[in-house]
């Protein structure tokens, strides 16, 4: 019977990395690139520019496309909400139509969004619990005052959230253990929050629970820019130096306990973004180091160290996404590309159809021991030898099975993760290969 298992790239060795690299995506930008959003087969692009069109364009993996004539300054952020992707900034207009910062594209033609905002800029866009979110720096919505910087968007009704006095720069709002998690800014404070939203009614909302808080959670002197979930773990990178009273360079974990935790020992300037993508998370900013390890402007977080992507980008990273199985990079760099780059190389683990049952394993998970269980045909085929590896690429194990059914390997001495495991004959051949998990 055929069945899914993983088949590991190894991405840690060092002349492999080098070997993959970064190339520009079509002509590029001639600006930078602010918020890169994927609609099914469409790569969107926003920021200030002027070609391949005013502010906004599409990618389709081959090459680019205006949206009609285009937004006419900044954009910031992108998200599809009801069936329109919504594109936000700082702007007055969108395909010649007057827009308050936020508009819609339907896929042929811009149009007013219903709400326009004023006084200000808006940072984020996030859907969450049947309702658009917008986040930023800004007073006044459809010519209303009022003291917040996040407001809750129906569709057709905007309602703000009242007079919370630390909502006043909203970057970002993930979706974490199935709550909404508002990265704020306050004004004239010297540390940062992210608010866990609960709905307690229609439009009525409330910061449930402060994770950055004053005191041995806050976040000092604190700037955040971005956030991700990876292997059930909330990201956040910014520009800051600590968690409480802990060294946090610039990225932090926060793993549903009661605290917040450093990212190895995090990067040497700001993380402006970040995106999870098969178990490993990608990191982008202003650095030109990651762990210790030099990483030009981007680097990959494996759960235990940082590694660097290729050679990097020779500027700033302000957003990253996974389009069509690659990573790309959008900032304000200019080489390799204008604005925005893609990654030729592998990510992280991809699934393949095999057809190998030569041996199986359990109990998986497991606290570090594992029984392998061979067939009667891999036990009368020869000796095999049992390699595995962690998600950075490195063997942790290399060992030959006995040519008995049951057999046991001992990787109790390895942290906490997920491995990837292959058996292989004296020939040569790949028996067997899997995914190992140890939970202690």
């Amino acid at each position: 019977m055929r069945k899914l298992l993983f088949l590991f790239f190894i991405l840690a060795f060092s002349a492999f990395i080098s070997a993959q690299a970064w190339v520009p995506v079509g002509n590029g930008m001639n600006g930078y690139v602010n918020s890169l959003y994927v609609d099914d087969s469409v790569l969107y692009a926003g920021g200030k520019f002027t070609f391949p069109g005013n502010n906004i364009a599409q990618w389709d993996g081959a090459k680019w496309d205006t949206l009609s004539s285009g937004i006419d300054n900044e954009v910031n952020a992108i998200a599809k909400y009801k069936g329109k992707v919504y594109m936000a900034g700082w702007f007055s207009k969108a395909g010649g139509h007057s827009a308050g910062s936020i508009a819609t594209w339907d896929g042929a033609n811009f149009a007013n969004a219903g709400i326009n905002i004023e006084g200000g800029v808006i940072n984020s866009l996030e859907v969450y619990d049947s309702l658009l979110y917008i986040g930023g720096n800004f007073d006044s919505i459809n010519n209303n005052y009022f003291t917040s910087g996040l407001v809750l968007w129906d569709g057709s009704l905007a309602t703000t959230t009242g007079t919370y006095p630390y909502l006043n720069s909203i970057y970002s709002g993930p979706i974490y253990n199935g709550r909404l998690c508002v990265i704020e800014i306050p004004a004239g404070y010297s540390y940062g929050y992210i608010v866990d939203w609960d709905n307690i009614n229609s439009f009525g909302y409330y910061p449930k629970n402060v994770f950055f808080s004053n005191g041995s959670n806050s976040v000092n002197n604190s700037i955040t820019f971005a956030s991700a979930i990876c292997n059930d773990f909330l990201y956040v990178g910014g520009d800051y130096s600590k968690v409480g009273y802990n060294k946090a360079n610039n990225i932090a974990v926060w793993s549903g306990d009661t605290a917040w935790t450093k990212v190895g020992s995090g990067t040497n300037g700001p993380v402006y973004a970040l995106v999870a993508y098969n178990n490993l998370l990608y990191a982008g900013g202003d650095f030109d180091s990651a762990g210790g390890v030099p990483a030009n402007n981007i680097a990959v977080w494996n759960g235990n160290s940082w590694l660097a992507i290729g050679n990097g980008v020779n500027g700033p990273v302000y957003t990253l996404a996974v389009f069509n199985g690659k990573l790309y990079a959008g900032g304000d760099f200019n080489s390799p590309g204008s604005g925005i780059a893609e990654y030729t190389g592998t990510l992280g683990v991809n699934e393949i159809e095999t057809t190998k049952e030569a041996i199986n394993v359990y109990p998986n998970p497991s606290g570090g021991v594992f029984t392998m269980v061979l067939s009667h045909s891999a036990i009368t085929a020869g000796s095999q030898t049992m390699e595995v590896y962690n998600l950075l690429g490195e063997k942790v194990y290399n060992g030959m099975l006995k040519p008995v059914q049951h057999d046991e390997i001992d990787l109790s001495s390895q942290p906490n993760g997920i491995y990837f495991y292959r058996v292989i004959e004296d020939s040569g051949n790949i028996i067997s290969e899997g995914k190992l998990i140890i939970q202690k």
